[in-house]
């Protein structure tokens, strides 16, 4: 029943816009006026309900909406004392967020009209390991072989284990390894998100390379504590001979 307000009146890495979210709806405000279009009004309103992803702009379909709710915005920010950015201020430096990867393609395409195609990090995609830690968490983890938090654990092998490659006392769920029966059981947490890790249990009698034999594994439970992580459990056939057993994560 009440509006949601955001407000970037600064120019740094990407254009000053502001925007409102009430119900369903979302307008977005864009302060800066290309040169290429003088009369460029940039009003863009979405439906969030049937487009989260903001693909198509209803602002031309539906403008006595998307007027009322800009109207909401602006008196919001008035009575707020929100500060407007003027393109005339003594400090303005247009360089600074003409650098940003947004700028190009606002000022080639002009007015973002009708609907849009999907960007690049929306494609149906295979995303890697790193891309998908920074896209989730902002955070760039750099070589997969790195241990930025110096525990000991690469980044890659930390995170798979449900740890956090970025604090030293997060480790994660640390493979259990009992053996009953006839049998050795290798217990791992499985990260189970868009990360798509892939997690294969091997066996080896003499640690040569390539005389890892992958060994099978079954899903148990569900999510522990709420997280993404399953539980897996590889049961692996004893024998007379030593076996070593090794847990391998491979991106896609």
């Amino acid at each position: 029943d009440r509006s949601l307000y955001f407000h970037y009146p600064h120019y740094r890495t990407t254009m000053p816009h502001s925007s409102i979210v009430k119900g369903n709806y979302k307008v977005i405000h864009f302060y800066e006026t290309p040169v290429r279009f003088p009369a460029w009004n940039p009003a863009m309103l979405f439906d969030l309900a049937s487009d989260p992803g903001e693909y198509r702009n209803m602002a031309d379909e539906q403008p006595a909406l998307a007027q009322a709710l800009f109207d909401d915005l602006t008196n919001h920010l008035a009575s707020a004392g929100g500060r407007v950015p003027a393109n005339n201020a003594a400090n303005y430096n247009p360089s600074i967020y003409q650098a940003a990867d947004e700028y190009n393609s606002r000022v080639i395409n002009g007015p973002f009209v009708g609907t849009r195609a999907p960007g690049g990090d929306e494609a149906a995609q295979i995303q890697t390991f790193s891309g998908y830690w920074m896209d989730s968490w902002g955070v760039n983890l750099g070589l997969l072989a790195d241990d930025y938090d110096g525990d000991g654990l690469a980044n890659l092998a930390e995170y798979a284990l449900g740890g956090d490659p970025t604090d030293g006392l997060d480790l994660g769920s640390v493979p259990a390894f009992t053996r009953s029966g006839g049998a050795f059981r290798y217990v791992h947490a499985r990260r189970n998100d868009d990360s798509d890790l892939v997690y294969t249990v091997e066996t080896s009698t003499n640690l040569v390379s390539g005389a890892w034999t992958a060994a099978g594994s079954a899903v148990e439970g569900t999510s522990a504590g709420g997280a993404t992580l399953d539980f897996v459990t590889n049961a692996v056939p004893a024998d007379a001979a030593e076996t070593f057993i090794r847990l391998r994560v491979e991106q896609p």
